[in-house]
C-alpha cells in the first residue's frame, strides 16, 4: 500500500494560526479531523476588527487542533485494539471520538455560549481497507472519494456542511436577510440552530450541518458505510481545505502523477499554484491523504 500525506497550513496567516486539522495514518487505518474554528478571545462583535486583530486574538493553543487531535487519536487506537476490523466497530471507535470530545469539554469549557466557549469540535473522516473492502464513517465535510482506473469518481462521502450551506445562503432561508458572521447573535444562530439540529428540515431535507461536538445527538449526523475497492483504484481521503481542489480541472492529472511517481513534488508547487493565486478557494488550511493499493 502506498500512502502519500500533506498539509498545508493557511496560506494567508501561514504560522500566525495554528493548523487546526489532524492527520493520522497507522497500517490499514486512517483519520483525519478539521477543527471548528473558533471566536477571537475578548471579542464578540468583530465588525471592526481587522484581520490582524482577530489572527492576533485567536486562542493559543488552539481548542479545535485539540478537538480533532482528540479524535483522531482515540479513533485509531480504538481500532488498533480490536481483534476484528468491521463496520460495527468502526462506528464505535467513531462514536468513542464524539465521546472523548465530550469528556474534553466537561474538563475544559463547562459553560459553552456559542461563541468564544462554544464548544470544543470538529469534523471528520475514518477509514479502514481490508483487502477489497474500504469501511468508511463520516461527518461534516471531511471525506473520502475513490476514483476508479479511467481516474472517474467512483464513490464519494456525503457532505451535510454543503446542504446546509445550499439552504443557508439561498434565498429561502428567512434569516439570510439580516445575517452577519461578525454579529454575536447571528453566530449564536448558526451554531445553535443549524449545528447538530435533526429539526432543522425544509421540503423534507434536514438542512442542518454535523460535527463532534461531543453532544449525543451529534450521532444523527454520523454516516458510514462499505465500498467495494479494486487494486487499481486511487482512495483520496481529505479535509474541506481541499474539497475545491479536487473539482479543479487539473487536478486528476496531478493526481495520476502522484500516484505514478510515489511523491508529492508536482501537488505541492500545483496547490501552491492554486492557493497563491486564490485564498479563499484554495488557500486555506487542508489536509490530504492519497492512498494507492
Amino acid at each position: 500500500m502506498q500512502v502519500l500525506k500533506l498539509q498545508q497550513p493557511s496560506f494567508k496567516y501561514k504560522n500566525k494560526k495554528e493548523l487546526e486539522d489532524s492527520i493520522l495514518h497507522d497500517g490499514n487505518i486512517f483519520a483525519i479531523a478539521d477543527g471548528i474554528t473558533r471566536d477571537p478571545v475578548g471579542f464578540s462583535d468583530f465588525t471592526n476588527l481587522t484581520e490582524e486583530q482577530i489572527v492576533n486574538s485567536y486562542p493559543k493553543p488552539s481548542p479545535a487542533k485539540i478537538a480533532s487531535d482528540t479524535f483522531t487519536k482515540n479513533f485509531v487506537e480504538s481500532l488498533k485494539q480490536r481483534t476484528e476490523l468491521n463496520l460495527d466497530n468502526l462506528e464505535s471507535s467513531f462514536i468513542l471520538g464524539n465521546t472523548k470530545i465530550k469528556e474534553l469539554n466537561l474538563e475544559k469549557n463547562p459553560n459553552p455560549d456559542f461563541l468564544a466557549n462554544d464548544y470544543w469540535a470538529c469534523v471528520a473522516t475514518g477509514v479502514v481497507i481490508n483487502e477489497n473492502n474500504l469501511m468508511w464513517g463520516a461527518i461534516g465535510d471531511c471525506g473520502v472519494r475513490i476514483y476508479d482506473e479511467n481516474w472517474n469518481i467512483k464513490f464519494n462521502t456525503p457532505n451535510s456542511v454543503e446542504v446546509y450551506e445550499k439552504y443557508f445562503y439561498s434565498d429561502a432561508n428567512p434569516y439570510r436577510t439580516n445575517y452577519d458572521w461578525n454579529k454575536p447573535e447571528s453566530r449564536i444562530l448558526n451554531r445553535k440552530e443549524f449545528r447538530n439540529n435533526p429539526k432543522q428540515v425544509q421540503n423534507d431535507e434536514c438542512v442542518s450541518y454535523g460535527s463532534l461536538t461531543g453532544e449525543e445527538i451529534a450521532l444523527n449526523f454520523l454516516y458510514f458505510g462499505n465500498v467495494y475497492i479494486s487494486q487499481k483504484d486511487t482512495i483520496v481521503i481529505y479535509s474541506d481545505g481541499f474539497l475545491k481542489t479536487m473539482d479543479e480541472p487539473r487536478f486528476i492529472d496531478v493526481l495520476k502523477n502522484a500516484s505514478k511517481n510515489n511523491s508529492l513534488e508536482e501537488f505541492e508547487k500545483y496547490d501552491f499554484e492554486l492557493a497563491s493565486k486564490d485564498y479563499s478557494n484554495y488557500g486555506h488550511e487542508r489536509s490530504i491523504m492519497i492512498v494507492n493499493l
